[in-house]
């Protein structure tokens, strides 16, 4: 089934040791957004390594990616930036890479 793949949210209590209760509460709310590989590459990072929860996210982002290799990341401009000259979003684009 599709989406049956995504993470629970709900960590199990085996993985939540050596974890602050903070680091949990935000991986929780961070689970809705990225794969279970994703969130086992972060808790692996932060429980092994020590790493902060920011740290591991870059890790995690490097290693793992997002997690969902069918929809690759897009840059998107917001509606105010679509309303600048095309220079001016090109110069934007080019920051955000």
């Amino acid at each position: 089934m599709p989406g049956m793949d995504k993470y629970n949210p709900h960590l199990p209590e085996s993985k939540k040791k050596g974890l602050t209760p903070k680091q949990v509460e935000m991986l929780e709310k961070h689970a809705k957004k990225h794969s279970k590989k994703h969130i086992n590459k972060m808790i692996m990072v932060m429980r092994k390594e020590g790493k902060s929860f920011s740290a591991a996210h870059k890790i995690a982002m490097e290693k793992v990616g997002n997690g969902d290799d069918k929809k690759p990341m897009k840059k998107v401009l917001t509606e105010k930036q679509k309303k600048l000259p095309k220079k001016l979003q090109e110069a934007i684009m080019k920051q955000k890479k």
